[in-house]
């Protein structure tokens, strides 16, 4: 029996003990918040986030959420338990050793990597956020993005090298052998799962979604100038939050993918995506 925890959406996440990241001494998953305008770009009101933690209520035998009601269902079968304002500790009833799968991480995007004039995180900035504490585990990513037709992300600028282009995939995955409960703490909600005993494993999702936050679209080109909320964060060779991202000037590197249709995106593709952004970890986790 498992539990595997998903962590989806706008995080900006650091492994215990991982070189170049804020070192406290724990698995974290910092919670980015979204704003109109960042770095020159003016999100209009296509903004927002929201903290939730997902699953299917017919694999667990206890279900407890402190907040009365239980938590509103929706047509994949799972209930969405909100923790919007809070940061969260997540503790299973098992004691796992951390173990990384170095290629498998390698299929996330690393803040660090596609503007290279990132320099470092701004440790005053990001303790002002909210964050998601998580145990040791077996920590690999998710499978690719797309199921089918995997694309190659690209620098917006075209340079290569690094590790770019390369296919991403969309989540981060821990999985918590033998653990048949978890548990979600906060100064606010919190949530009690106990795995069923004809289950050999079940799925939990922890997600910082966004309400309507859209990629941007140039030449053909689907970019995530969502990560300008993530460079702002940092300091920058040459100073200032972030390089400048504006229609006309565009400065600032995100990733880029080419559209795989007319009709198809690299973001929004088919249907079978349950999740809207990719969390982003500070590399190398090596």
């Amino acid at each position: 029996m498992s539990i595997n925890l998903f962590l989806a959406g706008l995080l900006l996440t650091c492994l215990k003990d991982q070189p170049n990241c804020i070192d406290d001494g724990k698995n974290t998953a910092w919670i980015v918040k979204t704003d109109k305008e960042v770095c020159g770009w003016d999100f209009k009101d296509k903004y927002g986030t929201y903290l939730e933690v997902r699953f299917k209520p017919t694999d667990f035998k206890r279900y407890q959420w402190s907040e009365g009601d239980d938590c509103p269902g929706d047509t994949d079968g799972k209930v969405t338990c909100r923790f919007d304002g809070y940061s969260i500790n997540v503790t299973t009833n098992t004691a796992s050793p951390l173990t990384v799968d170095k290629e498998s991480l390698r299929s996330l995007p690393r803040i660090d990597e596609i503007d290279r004039r990132f320099k470092a995180l701004d440790i005053d900035k990001i303790k002002k956020l909210d964050k998601v504490y998580f145990p040791d585990g077996a920590v690999s990513a998710s499978e690719l993005w797309h199921k089918d037709n995997v694309p190659l992300w690209f620098r917006s600028d075209g340079a290569v090298g690094g590790m770019l282009p390369r296919q991403l995939a969309d989540r981060l995955k821990v999985h918590y052998k033998d653990a048949t409960k978890i548990n979600f703490t906060s100064g606010g909600p919190k949530l009690y799962l106990e795995l069923k005993a004809d289950k050999d494993y079940a799925d939990v999702e922890i997600r910082n979604a966004a309400y309507a936050l859209e990629f941007d679209q140039v030449d053909g080109y689907d970019y995530l100038h969502y990560l300008l909320f993530y460079y702002r964060l940092g300091s920058w060779a040459g100073g200032g939050d972030c390089p400048n991202y504006s229609i006309g000037r565009r400065n600032a590197v995100v990733l880029r993918c080419a559209k795989p249709a007319l009709d198809k995106f690299c973001i929004h593709y088919g249907g079978d995506r349950d999740t809207t952004f990719w969390p982003v970890m500070r590399g190398p986790a090596d």
